[in-house]
């Protein structure tokens, strides 16, 4: 019963010290998952960038009313073309490159 209590002691000591219970503390805890969400972002960005230089842009039609009387109705489709800069798919590419490598490299600092 003695060592029940010390180790109930101990458990609560770590708990209100920040301790999961796993071997690392809570603040490296929630480091380890801001660190998963910016590779998540990184892996993302990657794959936006890629299909902006696949596409360089897209269009959709877009219907406008000339003449809306009660007998007649007129309207009018018009195509209209989004496009971006090709370097634009570049520096996104590049801005999840940044987040994967600044992931890989704080990796190491947190256990």
């Amino acid at each position: 019963m003695h060592e029940t209590v010390q180790y109930f002691n101990l458990v609560s000591r770590k708990k209100n010290a920040g301790y999961t219970g796993r071997g690392i503390s809570i603040a490296q805890t929630q480091c380890i998952t801001v660190m998963n969400a910016l590779k998540i972002i990184g892996i993302i960005l990657i794959i936006i960038g890629v299909a902006m230089l696949a596409t360089g842009g897209f269009h959709f039609k877009e219907k406008k009313k000339i003449l809306d009387t009660d007998a007649i109705d007129i309207s009018r489709t018009e195509t209209k073309i989004v496009t971006w800069p090709r370097i634009a798919g570049v520096v996104v590419i590049v801005g999840g490159l940044a987040l994967l490598l600044l992931n890989r490299n704080d990796k190491g600092s947190v256990a």
